[in-house]
């Protein structure tokens, strides 16, 4: 692994996907940077991810079809806590919380200038997403010391899907710069 030095502190450069539901995955001290589609992505019922003094940074989409670019995503019933973390300069979305029995938390983190994923082709060319944090579909979110800034959408977006009876996030502490906080009948 490379080693990087970044706000005094050393950090390697990694990256991860977890889909195993029977092992809880402990971070500390990483720098994920430049990778594409996924920073970090936490998937399945039972996957547990821990997180402390992490930065996320640079996402790129993939480029055969300019999907992704997401700093982390945690789905399908997965787990995730950050604490003390940056999720800065990724595509679409910093941070995706999705599905029903999905948790994430977040603790003294902050989220920044999310731009929207490119052009997919000549024919649809209108970017979107640029949102720090989207949550959907019956997913959880926790938000502690908590701040959004420079998103291209918005700090925060919660989306209610179609098949979901709600989406849910609790605040405390927080700030969101910009449009801050937008529901899904905004867009």
């Amino acid at each position: 692994m490379t080693k990087w030095n970044f706000i005094n502190r050393s950090y390697f450069d990694c990256f991860i996907i977890f889909h195993n539901p029977t092992i809880t995955l402990l971070i500390f001290r990483c720098f994920i940077n430049n990778n594409h589609s996924y920073g970090a992505v936490a998937t399945q019922t039972g996957s547990r991810l821990t997180m402390q003094d992490v930065v996320i940074k640079g996402t790129a989409p993939q480029a055969n079809d300019m999907t992704g670019g997401r700093g982390l995503s945690v789905t399908q019933g997965a787990y995730a806590l950050v604490s003390r973390g940056i999720v800065a300069s990724n595509h679409s979305a910093g941070v995706l919380v999705s599905r029903p029995g999905t948790t994430a938390i977040f603790e003294d983190v902050l989220v920044r200038d999310t731009i929207p994923a490119p052009c997919r082709d000549r024919i649809d060319c209108s970017p979107s997403g640029g949102s720090g944090i989207v949550v959907f579909d019956n997913a959880s979110l926790v938000l502690r010391d908590f701040e959004a800034r420079g998103n291209a959408l918005a700090g925060l977006q919660i989306i209610q899907a179609a098949t979901s009876s709600e989406a849910y996030a609790s605040f405390d502490s927080s700030w969101l710069a910009g449009w801050g906080a937008l529901p899904a009948f905004l867009i």
